[in-house]
């Protein structure tokens, strides 16, 4: 994915934009005339590394959370970020145990 390093392909719903992390990461075919002209772009970009080098240069700009709230919600409730979270809330439930173990000994 986009995180991974890949240029996404994107055909859906029009409000994509709100949940991206940047303004041009993802090629979407609703920019394009049709899905042979959105190809054909694919393969400028691949033979032209300053073109391709455009959809990466988001990578290169300190990420701000608050740029993009709802990306940023996706990507903290997303599962790359899940056994993260799991642990997390382990520790919080180990340490109200260990909590109340202390008190009513």
């Amino acid at each position: 994915g986009m995180l991974g390093g890949a240029v996404a392909l994107y055909m859906g719903g029009e409000k994509i934009d709100d949940y991206l992390p940047c303004k041009k990461c993802v090629l979407k075919l609703d920019d394009f005339e049709s899905p042979k002209a959105m190809a054909k772009f694919m393969w400028e970009m691949v033979q032209d590394p300053a073109k391709y080098a455009e959809y990466h240069e988001w990578r290169n700009t300190p990420y701000n959370a608050a740029l993009w709230p709802k990306f940023e919600r996706v990507r903290l409730l997303g599962l790359e970020t899940s056994m993260c979270r799991l642990i997390t809330y382990a520790s919080i439930v180990i340490l109200i145990l260990h909590l109340c173990l202390d008190y009513f000994q």
